[in-house]
């Protein structure tokens, strides 16, 4: 599928440890992780992968984000061989993941942000109805002085 969205910044929880309460210069340890965790960026050339395993281990890997040939999905093609790797197990490509296996996965993506930068990608629109055209006007709420009382709105 196309995922679309902004990149997101992860970070490892500490899972109720301080960081500096940790040991061996700064490795973060989750003892109470009881599956995998995953966090991926999806972008146009490449899916990059860092991910948790259970035991601490830290895996990280890179796939083509499209290599149709070899799998349909980049994101659940690095899962299932993470998954594989770490277990010993075979997960076929066309069977579902054992989501029990996983704890969380954190998703990330530029291709909309590059579609967009870049004029590609398809054609669309915005319909607002009557009651919302306001909308137009306020966007994404950033302006200097969001709670400012007297706003002086802009010609359109």
């Amino acid at each position: 599928p196309s995922w679309c969205g902004e990149i997101i910044l992860f970070t490892l929880a500490l899972s109720g440890r301080q960081a500096d309460d940790m040991e061996g210069g700064g490795e973060v340890s989750s003892p109470r992780q009881r599956g995998f965790s995953f966090a991926i960026d999806r972008g146009g050339t490449f899916t990059d992968v860092f991910a948790v395993c259970p035991n601490g281990r830290k895996v990280v890997t890179k796939l083509l984000s499209e290599d149709p040939a070899r799998y349909s999905d980049a994101p659940r093609e690095a899962i299932r061989r993470v998954l594989a790797e770490a277990t010993g197990k075979d997960f076929p490509q066309d069977k579902p993941l054992p989501s029990e296996m996983i704890e969380s996965i954190r998703m990330g993506t530029t291709v909309a942000t590059n579609a967009l930068l870049e004029r590609r990608g398809e054609r669309c629109a915005l319909a607002i109805t009557s009651g919302y055209k306001d909308l137009l006007h306020i966007g994404n709420q950033a302006r200097p002085s969001i709670f400012d009382l007297r706003i002086e709105k802009p010609e359109v």
